[in-house]
C-alpha cells in the first residue's frame, strides 16, 4: 500500500472543505491540525480550490491533502480539474 493510503487507513474522519477565498485556508488547516484531524479533502467546486490546495501543500505540509468533486458532468471538465489538481500537488483524488 502506498504512503498516502497507509496514512489514511488510521483516520476515521476526512473533513470535506469548499473554500471560497485563499485567505481562509491556513487558519482552517491550523484548526484541523489542532483538533487532531491531519487530513482534508479540498473540493473543486470553487474557483479558489487549486490555489488553496497548492498553498496548503507549501504552508502546512504535515496535512494530508486530497482533492474532491472532480467531475462536473463533462469529461473535459473532469480532465481540466485533474490537471489543476496535479499542478497543486494533491496526494489523492476523488470524483
Amino acid at each position: 500500500m502506498s504512503a498516502p493510503f497507509d496514512a489514511l487507513a488510521g483516520i476515521a474522519v476526512v473533513p470535506v472543505i469548499a473554500i471560497e477565498s485563499v485567505d481562509h485556508e491556513v487558519p482552517l488547516a491550523d484548526a484541523l491540525l489542532e483538533g487532531g484531524l491531519p487530513t482534508a479533502e479540498i473540493t473543486f467546486r470553487t474557483a479558489a480550490a487549486a490555489e488553496v490546495l497548492a498553498r496548503l501543500r507549501d504552508r502546512r505540509p504535515e496535512l494530508l491533502l486530497g482533492a474532491g468533486g472532480l467531475r462536473h458532468g463533462r469529461v473535459e471538465a473532469g480532465r481540466e480539474s485533474v490537471d489543476r489538481v496535479a499542478l497543486a500537488r494533491a496526494r489523492e483524488l476523488r470524483s
